[in-house]
Order: C-alpha cells, then structure tokens, then sequence
C-alpha cells in the first residue's frame, strides 16, 4: 500500500498529472494581502516540493503536464504562457499569443 502526504496550507487550484503523482499547487490568499504567493509543483509520491513558479497565485489560470511528466505547460491571465522544464524548475518555452487574442489567452494545451 502507498504512502500518504499531507500537504500543509491551503491552495485555491490543483492541476495533477494523469497518474496522480504530480500536482500544480496554488496557494489560497488567506490573508487578504495582495502579495503574490509562489505557485508550487509537488510530487506527491515523494512528499516534497520539486520547484516553484514566483509570483504565480494570481496570474496562473490553468496547468497541464505532459504525459512523460518531462514538461508542465502553464498558463497565465494577461500574460504569456509557458512551458516548463519540471526536471529543472526552469521556463523551456515562453508561448506568446497575438495582441488580439490576448484577452482570450489559452483555453487549453495538447502535449
């Protein structure tokens, strides 16, 4: 039988891998700040914090990991999406959108 973690705090969205092992985090504004709190990537089945995307709560509108769990592709309001490395932590591919789409932003991702 699997081990279970308990992830402290409280998050307002959760993006998970297909299998489950991997999660998008972000976190609840529990304080009424308007401070922008990092977004954080768990694995789940180490029980630990791979990386985390700054400034991330308020702008993330969405996640998805690809199926080799090699990329995460995250995506913002009003600003560019990105593909990010989860082995790194690090931006791999910034996506821009057209000026004129911009207020639509990306709906969804296929890896």
């Amino acid at each position: 039988m699997g081990q279970t973690f308990r992830i402290a705090g409280k998050f307002s969205h959760c993006w998970t891998s297909a299998d489950g092992q991997l999660r998008l985090m972000i976190p609840a504004n529990t304080n009424g700040s308007d401070a922008a709190a990092n977004a954080q990537v768990w694995d789940v089945v180490a029980g630990k914090v791979l990386f985390e995307i700054p400034n991330a709560a308020k702008t993330i509108s969405g996640g998805v990991f690809s199926e080799s769990k090699e990329l995460l592709a995250v995506s913002r309001h009003d600003e560019p999406a990105e593909i990010w490395g989860v082995a790194t932590g690090h931006v791999r591919f910034p996506l821009s959108i057209r000026v004129q789409d911009k207020e639509m932003g990306f709906k969804s991702f296929a890896f």
